[in-house]
């Protein structure tokens, strides 16, 4: 289920939140106010890197699958339909169908995303292995954090936690893409001391 693959960016973004304010979920104008068309109730962004653009109405078709046609826009930069593979240019408004089990979500080129191994809850597993999806870019650099606390306890408001800073740049003709070491410390069963990633 890739809400609970997520589960690594849904916890940052809590964290941020719980420190700036922030809203985990964004109308797009929070982080693009340049465009008149972000201003548009009926899509957010998680995080910088991922929109969403819910299908709130569908249709069956002939075949029996349920789907519907919707308008996205998209800001500037390559946007990739993560279950067709699709880039789309922006800034611009795009129309694309599909079925309400995959409402569209779009990645934008120049982002890091961690995600969990597949779980059926959020204890399940924890998180000594870890897969970083990198979309290379040659325009747009990327910065990325894994946050984390023992998930139980109000610690984290005395500082117990760490983080990981994630990065990701074209230099030198090549693509870097730099997994920094662990900073901070917590106590529990989540507070493991190796970890593995799977980049790709």
């Amino acid at each position: 289920d890739m809400r609970y693959r997520l589960l690594p960016l849904y916890y940052d973004l809590a964290r941020e939140n719980y420190d700036t304010g922030l809203p985990v979920i964004r109308r797009l104008d929070v982080v693009y106010p340049q465009y008149a068309e972000a201003s548009r109730n009926d899509e957010y962004l998680l995080g910088d890197y991922i929109l969403i653009a819910p299908i709130s109405t569908a249709e069956k078709d002939e075949n029996g699958v349920v789907s519907d046609t919707r308008t996205v826009f998209l800001p500037e930069g390559s946007w990739i339909d993560v279950w067709s593979g699709k880039r789309y240019a922006g800034p611009a408004t795009v129309t694309v169908t599909h079925p309400i089990e995959t409402s569209p979500v779009f990645v934008r080129e120049g982002a890091l995303v961690v995600l969990a191994q597949n779980m059926s809850n959020t204890n399940e597993k924890v998180w000594d292995s870890l897969t970083l999806d990198v979309y290379p870019s040659v325009n747009f650099g990327a910065e990325a954090r894994l946050y984390e606390d023992d998930v139980t306890t109000d610690a984290y408001q005395y500082g117990e936690y760490r983080t990981t800073d994630l990065t990701m740049e074209y230099r030198d003709g090549k693509m870097v893409v730099t997994i920094g070491g662990a900073e901070g410390s917590f106590g529990g069963e989540r507070a493991f001391g190796n970890r593995s990633w799977n980049v790709r």
